[in-house]
């Protein structure tokens, strides 16, 4: 099942912004949020940071791996990946400290080769996923 650029933005649009507790992951460009490149996709994102008082404190802005170039002809829809990530990064950003989120960077976040595994099916598998202590879980 192949999943054409235009899918692609449109799910990460209705995905992000991401904004939980004192955090934010959110799309640099919201218009064309993701490139190519002979690697892959690729995907601009803005970690912000923000204090008691809702105030901004800190912006980190990265291009990230979003996945690779097979990816988007293979069999795996990438709307479910993108979901599962958008569930998962809801959770972490929720409970991660903001101590340890203030060190954090975007590409902390991403895990594209969690899209390779053959047990994730649907947004809640990789959830799990992206959850695990050897990803985003580490900090939970």
């Amino acid at each position: 099942m192949s999943t054409s650029p235009d899918e692609l933005d449109q799910a990460l649009r209705d995905a992000f912004p991401v904004h939980e507790g004192q955090a934010e992951l959110a799309l640099a460009d919201s218009d064309h949020p993701t490139s190519a490149d002979d690697t892959g996709r690729r995907l601009t994102v803005r970690l912000l940071v923000y204090d008691e008082q809702g105030q901004i404190r800190d912006i980190k802005e990265q291009e990230l791996p979003l996945f690779p170039a097979w990816a988007m002809d293979g069999d795996t829809p990438i709307t479910v990946f993108v979901a599962g990530w958008a569930l998962a990064l809801r959770e972490a950003l929720a409970k991660i400290p903001i101590s340890t989120m203030e060190t954090l960077m975007p590409h902390d976040f991403s895990f594209p080769e969690v899209l390779e595994l053959r047990t994730a099916h649907t947004p809640e598998d990789y959830r799990s996923a992206f959850l695990r202590k050897s990803r985003m879980g580490r900090w939970l």
